[in-house]
């Protein structure tokens, strides 16, 4: 398996973890959202 596709399924299976943590960082939904949908 690449790492491309090992980063993507990591992405997709802590999606809400990472999501809470991109609150954390910028204090926004709507900033924290923008930082996930980045990291996909």
């Amino acid at each position: 398996m690449r790492d491309e596709e090992q980063f993507e399924k990591f992405v997709a299976g802590r999606a809400d973890a990472l999501l809470r943590f991109g609150y954390v960082l910028s204090g926004d939904p709507h900033d924290a959202a923008d930082l996930v949908q980045e990291a996909r």
